[in-house]
């Protein structure tokens, strides 16, 4: 749709394109354990202990990003600069503010790990109650610098690389952007989900608790700095 949108105009106003790689949402667990997710299993090929949080309780995957198909959309970060293929992001619950902050380090955790062929998917100890959604990767463009006054400049969604879409202000974290993870709740919007052709609720609006929503379609933004650190902050609209 918002393809469609800015073919509709004249895209020499909207100035130079950023790449970026957008996330297409599907209900359910990948058959590849590495595909960027939301809930469920985290791809974790370790003997390492399970991340917990300040009080001892396990913490459950809010996310993972894979960067392998999208090493392309995330200059200035040259693909060495990475720590591994696949980030994991974990939290000691789904909810933003009442279960975790990125201000508060003992509410969450980040792990790389590199993808090992053939590896063998282990039982996480945790699994938050998420609907779990796994990405289909859409190259489009940011125009950060666009003519045209309309919403469809900067991507609002979970993306590589791009433009960040802050709903707050920047925050003005240390380093280079590496990813946008952003609600996908569709209340009120048309029925997202690639693998289910339409709306399960016929024309009503959708509304499904257990996708992930920060706040009010909050997001989260990740950053790499120059000592290969992820910096990351949140905000809500």
């Amino acid at each position: 749709m918002v393809e469609q949108l800015r073919a509709e105009g004249d895209i020499r106003l909207r100035g130079e394109g950023i790449p970026t790689d957008v996330c297409i949402w599907s209900v359910g667990e990948p058959v590849d354990p590495t595909t960027t997710k939301i809930g469920g299993t985290p791809y974790r090929p370790t003997v390492q202990p399970w991340p917990v949080a300040e009080d001892g309780s396990p913490m459950g995957l809010l996310a993972q990003f894979n960067f392998t198909d999208s090493l392309d959309v995330l200059a200035p970060i040259p693909p060495e600069a990475l720590p591994g293929d696949v980030l994991l992001v974990f939290t000691k619950g789904p909810d933003l503010y009442s279960d975790w902050d990125p201000d508060e380090k003992g509410t969450w955790a980040l792990e790389w790990h590199r993808v090992i062929p053939n590896f063998t998917l282990l039982p996480a100890r945790h699994v938050h109650e998420l609907t779990p959604t796994f990405a289909t990767l859409h190259r489009t463009m940011d125009y950060p610098d666009s003519r045209v006054d309309d919403d469809l400049n900067v991507i609002w969604g979970t993306k590589f690389g791009g433009i960040p879409p802050y709903q707050q202000g920047d925050p003005e974290l240390p380093g280079a952007s590496l990813c946008t993870l952003a609600s996908l709740n569709p209340f009120g919007n048309p029925w997202p989900m690639l693998n289910v052709e339409v709306n399960p609720n016929g024309d009503q609006q959708y509304f499904d608790k257990k996708l992930l929503m920060m706040g009010d379609l909050g997001s989260a933004y990740f950053n790499l700095d120059e000592l290969r650190r992820v910096h990351w902050s949140a905000d809500c609209g």
